[in-house]
């Protein structure tokens, strides 16, 4: 017998077309959050949302818009040259480059051993 529960993607209201979804996708890209980053978008979608369950306003609607907005935010940026560099290292934040000597070591140890 035939369980609907067991199978969520059946059921317009719990997945599938029976929620709002996203068109026009050109491209899917992974994005790493930190803690504080995914309450806001959290936050966000839950206060973007609308009063039903199948309105609801998905993290790539959100996402989507943020980063348009973004774009409008660091364009205007560009006429201070002060504020746009402090926004270049906000934006590097809890993030660190790769040891680009312990590259090249790898580089040349693995150039050794196929020659």
């Amino acid at each position: 017998m035939h369980q609907s529960q067991a199978h969520p993607n059946m059921i317009p209201d719990l997945a599938g077309r029976g929620r709002r979804y996203v068109l026009n996708t050109t491209a899917i890209r992974p994005v790493r959050l930190d803690a504080n980053s995914d309450a806001a978008l959290l936050w966000l979608k839950a206060q973007l949302s609308g009063p039903t369950q199948s309105d609801s306003a998905s993290c790539s609607l959100v996402v989507r818009r943020a980063v348009r907005l973004y774009q409008r935010h660091v364009a205007s940026l560009l006429a201070d040259r002060r504020l746009f560099e402090d926004e270049r290292q906000a934006v590097r934040q809890l993030s660190r480059l790769p040891n680009l000597q312990r590259q090249r070591g790898k580089e040349r140890r693995l150039r050794k051993a196929t020659a």
